[in-house]
């Protein structure tokens, strides 16, 4: 189990949500923190949201808005979350003073998601903790491709995921059994994009795993 955030128990549980589309759909992260607040959790929220984004282009283009293309060439010379570039200093500011830091991407088999997670781990608090977001996967044809998918990324996340204070939120896995046991499930729009009711059980699914690793 994942140590108690710091503050919760003093006083509001500080959040840094950091993800694109597939989170801020359907006003979710506020739906997440009324859920948190009705199970009496005082929460502050800070977001930096971005269509269509991955995590590495997400700060990035924080801190180097006027680029307008956040191509594998950027991203190798702009790693704003390594000490030797011009950034790092805000960078550690943007995410110390968390509890929680969220972050969604679009795959879990990024090698940038690491070194973003390592370097996060090394400047929140001894007692806040990381939570990635499992994606799910857009293959409603088959689903035994479907799952290898998600397989294939949870293995990379095992390998290559080297903090101890990371949680997974299994989206990809609690959509994937859901849509195998009804597939006229409602989770997605016709743009991939969750649903309201998919909305919704993100944001439970949230609730229910910051309350396990609160208790």
């Amino acid at each position: 189990m994942l140590p108690l955030a710091t503050s919760v128990l003093l006083d509001t549980l500080k959040i840094l949500m950091i993800g694109n589309s597939l989170t801020y759909y359907n006003q979710m992260p506020m739906s997440f923190k009324h859920l948190l607040e009705e199970d009496g959790i005082t929460v502050s929220i800070d977001t930096i949201f971005m269509p269509g984004s991955n995590i590495e282009c997400l700060f990035i283009k924080t801190f180097y808005p006027e680029l307008e293309i956040c191509s594998d060439e950027i991203i190798e010379k702009t790693k704003v979350w390594n000490r030797g570039n011009a950034e790092y200093g805000a960078f550690v500011k943007l995410v110390s003073g968390y509890d929680i830091v969220y972050l969604q991407g679009n795959e879990l088999n990024d090698p940038n998601i690491y070194e973003i997670i390592n370097s996060i781990d090394a400047i929140l608090e001894k007692k806040g903790y990381i939570i990635i977001f499992q994606n799910y996967k857009n293959i409603t044809w088959n689903e035994n491709v479907r799952r290898k998918e998600l397989d294939k990324e949870l293995h990379y996340f095992k390998e290559h995921n080297q903090s101890k204070r990371v949680a997974i939120l299994p989206i990809g896995d609690v959509f994937d059994e859901m849509m195998n046991m009804d597939s006229s499930a409602q989770l997605l729009d016709n743009s991939n994009h969750p649903t309201q009711i998919g909305s919704n059980i993100i944001a439970q699914k949230l609730n229910e795993l910051v309350i396990y690793y609160l208790n």
